[in-house]
Parts: structure tokens; C-alpha cells; sequence
């Protein structure tokens, strides 16, 4: 029987699903995939729920983490704003260039996730529990059009 993943190598454990499911979405020689692509926006929009709610908060209370939990939940903000539209290839492979980044800032020595188990210690065990037994997101309907296209705008800005 394997131990249980730490909180950090499920978490990174997922990045690496979300990164597959983007390929994926991204492969079709046509667009993107449907499949895929529903089912890497459900996953991510989890996946940011997950370290809104449940990680973040804890990191929030070590030193020096303030400049890094405000850069990573702006990333959180423009990618749930990109997720808003409907799928196209410009957008998606917006979201890959900033979740390089992004989990780079979460994974490894010093980031996030190291973190978070630093000042969870014990209990790091407890919301890792917490995490799998969260309720499934249910993404709203995607929305399209030139007020859209304009927040999208303003989000991408602000990372500039």
C-alpha cells in the first residue's frame, strides 16, 4: 500500500493532470477539444478553489508571503476571467503561459506549497482531507461578446 501524497505532491500531482488536459484541449488539428477542454476548466476552477479556500489562507499567516499569495491569486483572478469565454486556441494558450509561471511560484523549495506545509505542520494532513472531500465546482455557462472581450482585456492588463 503507498503512503498518502503530501498536500504539496497532490497539489503538484494536479497541476501535472491540468497540464495534460490543456495539451490535450490543444492538440485538435480543428480548434480545441471539447472533452478536453471542459474538462480542464472544471478541474482548474477546483484546483484555485482548493488554495483559495483552504491553502492560502493557512500561508497567509507565514512570513513573507505576502507578495506571493497577492501575485498568485491576480494569476487566479485573470485565469478564472479567461475561463469565462468560450474556448479558442488564442486563450488557451494565454492560460499555459501563465500557469507556467504560476506553478512554478507554487511548486518546489521556498513556494507556496512548501509553505503551507510549513505552517500547517501536522494538520497539513487535515486539509489535504479537506481538499479531497470538497464539493465539486460547477462552472456557470460560458459568456461571450464585446463587454467580455473587454474585462478579458482589463484582466491581461493588469498582469502587464
Amino acid at each position: 500500500m503507498n503512503p498518502a501524497p503530501s498536500l504539496a505532491q497532490f497539489l503538484t500531482a494536479d497541476h501535472r493532470r491540468l497540464d495534460a488536459l490543456l495539451d490535450r484541449a490543444l492538440a485538435a488539428s480543428d480548434g480545441v477539444d471539447a472533452e478536453a477542454y471542459s474538462e480542464f476548466r472544471r478541474g482548474l476552477l477546483q484546483h484555485i478553489a482548493y488554495e483559495e479556500k483552504l491553502v492560502m489562507p493557512r500561508v497567509e499567516r507565514t512570513e513573507h508571503s505576502t507578495p506571493l499569495i497577492a501575485r498568485l491569486r491576480s494569476d487566479h483572478s485573470t485565469l478564472a476571467a479567461l475561463l469565462i469565454v468560450s474556448p479558442r486556441r488564442d486563450i488557451l494558450r494565454t492560460v499555459r503561459e501563465i500557469l507556467i509561471e504560476h506553478n512554478r511560484l507554487e511548486e518546489g523549495a521556498g513556494a507556496m506549497y512548501e509553505l503551507a506545509e510549513i505552517s500547517l505542520g501536522s494538520s497539513a494532513a487535515d486539509v489535504l482531507e479537506r481538499i479531497i472531500a470538497m464539493p465539486a465546482v460547477k462552472p456557470s455557462p460560458h459568456r461571450d461578446g464585446p463587454e467580455i472581450e473587454a474585462h478579458l482585456a482589463r484582466a491581461l492588463a493588469k498582469r502587464s
